[in-house]
């Protein structure tokens, strides 16, 4: 699912940069993806905040949760920082999500929903099995999830949710 959320990532900052750079606005290869769902949402620059400010809001997001923020790193697409998250959440949270995506929950405020590149998190019960993993790109408008939990929902989860939070 991650090489899924980054090919999605390549694509859009591919076609968001590419009339600026004298390059064919469709990308060269084909991802598999279907092509970038969504609005048109193409961007010449996204806003996005500095790292330490996405680490902290993170960081508060999952104390909020009762989530442990197990690492945050970055990528770096055309210098532009896109938060990558792990994060263990537990069984009363996993359970109460009832499968919503937990990473929307986590990374909450991190990026604008329409005008950020984007951002991946991958949530892990207390014993580090794997629970979900989810990416956004806002800019493409489409994003992937996959959970382990059947009847899964992509509400937002608690943070946004009232049937959840």
């Amino acid at each position: 699912m991650f090489n899924e959320w980054i090919d999605l990532l390549r694509q859009t900052v591919y076609r968001d940069q590419a009339p600026r750079n004298g390059l064919p606005p469709e990308a060269p290869l084909v991802l598999g993806l279907g092509g970038i769902g969504g609005e048109e949402r193409a961007n010449r620059a996204y806003l996005t905040a500095s790292e330490n400010a996405m680490r902290r809001l993170v960081r508060a997001n999952a104390q909020r949760l009762d989530m442990q923020l197990l690492s945050i790193d970055f990528l770096h697409p055309e210098g532009i920082p896109v938060p990558v998250a792990v994060a263990s959440a537990p069984p009363a949270l996993v359970a109460r999500s009832g499968g919503a995506p937990l990473g929307a929950s986590l990374l909450a405020g991190v990026a604008d929903d329409t005008r950020s590149l984007g951002w991946y998190a991958d949530v892990v019960d207390e014993e580090g099995r794997w629970v979900q993993s989810e990416g956004l790109v806002p800019a493409a408008g489409a994003g992937r999830f996959d959970t382990r939990l059947p009847d899964a929902t992509a509400c937002g989860g608690p943070v946004f949710c009232r049937a959840h939070g």
